[in-house]
């Protein structure tokens, strides 16, 4: 008998917390209805692209579609090169944009006018279809989002592997990768050219570049010479041995150059003897009396400095020209004087003394010289004051009332 009555006790706790449960329920469905959303239409739509990824990355444009594009197009330059009275074979892209621009009101802006790129840079390979019937991906790092740069980081670690695998060749023709004089390709070459035009990060730029560094750093790199220089660029030589100075011999059996430096109105005269004692003389007077600022002594001393050789040279230079205008109208004090040089001076003697030191140094120094802009002619000149501002750009200020 007891026993049926706790089995009916339980029973009756088991309906009770039934009920409390179905309550608890409709109180939740209740506020749940009653509370207004609170997440906004474009955190629905982030989190959505976010967990669809395929979709995202979805294309439309297939090989059918871009083959059809580009019969299209040629026919459209034939057409055009028909228009123009030209010969539709040797109708090119500048062809193609001059007669556009003949064609069209001449006061447009480039932007506004029509365009008849080729399809092929049009739609790249990034648009695309990447997946195949099944609507399955091609790619094995498809989902990465940069399957493309995840591949040439793959691709670059096993060339690293291969070099450590490769017992080092005794012949020293096999052994020739000659870097010099090329660059690795930067952000936007490497993702237009290598990557087919996938979006490349600053930081996945920088992990690849450090695995290019640590296959060069293998003694057994020249193993992987084609990987390596596809993803070079040849750096422009600027040839700056044209026009040296020839070498001269003074009494005393020294040699000495002469050359000519310019900057705005300053034009200076330098001739460079070589063995010397560091001595420099402008316009008859020591170098620290003629030039009074700091910063206008290191100009002047920075080819020196650049190449280590302090020291080593005789310079005697004669400057005309660039003198420090006065500071007001009518006040004539410092015209001409000598004592007044201005910056113009300092920068004109250094490229004198640039261009005379080519006579002593070799083609690689000569080089150096030139990226460091020892040996660039400066052409700027301080823009003139307009008529009815303060200054060249200045304006007046602008007030309300």
């Amino acid at each position: 008998m007891t026993c049926i009555r706790s089995m009916r006790s339980i029973a009756s706790i088991e309906r009770a917390i039934l009920s409390d449960r179905s309550a608890l329920c409709s109180q939740f469905r209740e506020l749940s209805l009653s509370t207004p959303r609170t997440r906004t239409k474009g955190q629905i739509k982030l989190k959505t692209a976010d967990s669809n990824l395929q979709k995202l990355k979805h294309v439309k444009y297939s090989d059918e579609f871009i083959q059809k594009e580009i019969a299209r197009h040629s026919l459209s330059t034939r057409r055009l090169a028909n228009m123009m009275g030209e010969d539709p074979d040797t109708f090119g892209t500048d062809d193609v944009k001059r007669s556009i621009r003949y064609l069209f009101p001449s006061d447009l802006d480039a932007d506004s006018l029509p365009t008849m790129d080729d399809p092929r840079d049009v739609y790249t390979s990034r648009l695309r279809i990447h997946w195949d019937d099944n609507k399955r991906p091609l790619h094995y790092l498809y989902y990465t989002r940069r399957p493309y740069a995840y591949q040439l980081l793959h691709d670059t670690y096993e060339h690293v592997l291969e070099a450590r695998k490769h017992i080092p060749s005794e012949d020293a023709s096999e052994k020739t990768l000659d870097i010099k004089g090329t660059r690795w390709m930067t952000k936007e070459e490497i993702s237009a050219e290598i990557l087919h035009g996938e979006t490349l990060k600053e930081f996945v730029y920088n992990q690849i570049i450090a695995q290019f560094e640590k296959l060069l750093e293998e003694e057994c790199c020249y193993i992987a010479k084609d990987f390596i220089m596809k993803h070079r660029k040849a750096i422009p030589q600027i040839s700056m041995l044209d026009d040296i100075a020839e070498l001269t011999k003074t009494d005393d059996e020294r040699l000495c150059v002469l050359e000519e430096g310019q900057k705005k109105s300053a034009i200076a005269n330098v001739r460079l003897i070589y063995p010397g004692t560091g001595k420099i003389t402008v316009n008859g007077r020591e170098f620290q009396k003629h030039f009074n600022f700091i910063e206008d002594r290191r100009v002047v001393l920075s080819p020196f400095t650049f190449l280590g050789q302090l020291g080593m040279y005789d310079v005697e230079a004669s400057v005309e020209g660039g003198v420090t205008k006065p500071a007001s109208i009518g006040d004539k004090s410092i015209v001409n004087d000598p004592s007044k040089p201005s910056t113009s001076q300092a920068v004109a003697v250094r490229l004198a003394i640039a261009k005379g030191l080519r006579s002593f140094l070799d083609a690689e120094e000569i080089e150096m010289m030139r990226r460091a802009g020892l040996l660039t002619f400066d052409r700027r000149w301080k823009e003139r004051k307009v008529f009815g501002q303060h200054r060249a750009r200045k304006k007046h200020t602008w007030k309300r009332r």
